[in-house]
């Protein structure tokens, strides 16, 4: 829990929340730390990822949060992210 693994797409496809969604759920009420990919080759690759504790004691804030569901997904993606490369 303590490494960047979770980016906004993982965060997008694991709630089915809108890009707006997961921007305030990431930025309010403090930005939440992250770390970059490094870039690739011929640049771009910056990719945000961000820590499974702190994305997931933020998801436990909103409304329409399901816990059993999405935290077994967000886990899953950790996990998914760890394995590929690690």
């Amino acid at each position: 829990m303590t490494d960047f693994t979770l980016s906004r797409a993982m965060i997008r496809n694991v709630t089915d929340w809108r890009y707006h969604r997961i921007r305030t759920l990431i930025e309010h009420p403090y930005r939440l730390e992250c770390h970059h990919d490094p870039a690739g080759p011929k640049g771009g690759g910056r990719t945000e990822r961000f820590r499974l504790g702190d994305v997931l004691a933020r998801c436990r804030a909103q409304r329409n949060y399901d816990e059993d569901i999405m935290t077994a997904k967000l886990i899953a993606a950790d996990a998914a992210y760890r394995k590929e490369y690690t």
